[in-house]
């Protein structure tokens, strides 16, 4: 088999060019999403994938890729230009709920305690993290610590609110049976309305009844009076004639008495 000699000076410490012209050999770190990750491992160039993505706006699904992915708070708010991690705190609240953000806290927690960032994500960046300087790594646990503190006020906050909302469940809770409370009463009253309701129509329909027979024998009396009435005419009549008969018979009854006691 061929040996191949290697050059000295691509042996030994890696040596870097001089930093008098300003430059300082830095690392730059980019934190690619998974469809500019496909695109860079089919061939594309990493110039041409970070072109016109500067200004990407951050959404709840890019933040929830980079979170799988194990990117910090801190990173996220720098690669998407956000002035500082209170931002992105008030944009988690804005569009996740506590619950979610709570989830997100945990599952954070969890993935570092474990050690458990999925490594098929991170694979790309492997190399870069093998480099990371004790000031990286100190400028990392600052990062780190600032945004444990962030977590806690959020705990804090979450508390607040949950304990808020318990109380609103309370107060919902007693309302309802105020509520409740209220209904039956009111139940009760309808029934009884019902009730003397039902024995009014009753009433109605007896006094109803009642009506009727009392117009009944008005009509009746009504009848009996006109009959009287007539009768009543007629015994007038009745009289006015015996009463000219019984006044020609008094008339004839002096006449005839005149010729008796005085004969012509």
């Amino acid at each position: 088999m061929a040996q191949t000699s290697v050059p000295r000076r691509y042996t030994g410490a890696v040596r870097t060019v001089s930093s008098s012209d300003g430059w300082k050999p830095t690392l730059d770190e980019y934190t690619l999403t998974q469809d500019q990750l496909a695109r860079y491992k089919a061939g594309e160039k990493l110039e041409d994938i970070l072109k016109g993505e500067k200004d990407v706006v951050l959404t709840k699904e890019r933040y929830l890729d980079l979170k799988s992915r194990g990117v910090s708070d801190t990173k996220i708010a720098k690669d998407f230009n956000l002035k500082h991690i209170g931002e992105l705190t008030q944009w988690k609240k804005d569009n996740f709920s506590p619950e979610e953000i709570e989830q997100l806290r945990m599952n954070t927690v969890l993935a570092r305690r474990n050690g458990t960032v999925n490594k098929a994500a991170l694979s790309t960046s492997n190399d870069a993290e093998s480099k990371t300087t004790k000031s990286d790594l100190s400028n990392e646990n600052k990062e780190i610590s600032k945004e444990l503190e962030l977590l806690k006020r959020e705990l804090v906050d979450a508390h607040k609110l949950v304990t808020e909302k318990e109380e609103l469940l309370k107060d919902s809770v007693q309302e309802n049976l105020r509520k409740d409370e209220l209904i039956i009463k009111l139940q009760n009253q309808l029934d009884k309305s019902v009730e003397l309701y039902e024995t009014a129509m009753l009433d109605k329909e007896q006094l109803h009844k009642e009506n009727t027979n009392l117009v009944n024998r008005v009509q009746t009396y009504e009848r009996e009076i006109d009959n009287l009435q007539k009768r009543c005419d007629r015994y007038q009549s009745e009289y006015i004639e015996l009463e000219d008969e019984v006044t020609g018979l008094r008339r004839f009854a002096l006449t005839k008495l005149k010729k008796d006691v005085y004969p012509a």
